[in-house]
């Protein structure tokens, strides 16, 4: 597994306007009703609607990440990481792409070191069963 480059802005973005559209027209049909029901002015249903869809504009810089593509699988076995704590008899921590997650020592597996390469042999709820990888190079930094 390779961590590429970011995911382009404009991909993103676009993902996050197909994700946002369905509100905006909920959002414009309610407006529509207040103004023939209430008797709400055109203009101010406008600048509500207006407001609505700068809110998700405003919010886009601070969600992007939540809308890039996930490049780590839901069930990591067989990739490779990058132990964050040295896992002898309980548990510590691994990086697998750009998650991290909880990891103990696979049964019959050697101890393993910080920084060390290792595979992901299982998955038991939220942990992850290693084993080493000795030997072979370090993974990339995510970005």
């Amino acid at each position: 597994m390779t961590n590429g480059p970011r995911e382009s802005t404009a991909r993103v973005a676009l993902r996050y306007l197909l994700f946002q559209t369905p509100g905006w027209l909920v959002a414009a049909g309610i407006l529509a009703l207040s103004v023939d029901l209430f008797g709400v002015t055109g203009w101010l249903a406008l600048a509500a609607f207006a407001l609505f869809v700068a809110k998700d504009a405003v919010l886009f810089p601070f969600v992007r990440r939540a809308y890039e593509r996930n490049d780590v699988p839901p069930h990591p076995v067989g990739e490779a990481g990058l132990a964050e704590d040295a896992i002898d008899g309980g548990e510590g921590w691994v990086r697998v792409g750009r998650e991290l997650w909880r990891a103990r020592r696979s049964p019959g597996a050697a101890a393993i070191s910080r920084g060390e390469r290792v595979r992901v042999v299982a998955l038991r709820g939220h942990v992850l069963d290693v084993e080493s990888l000795a030997g072979e190079a370090a993974p990339s930094p995510p970005r």
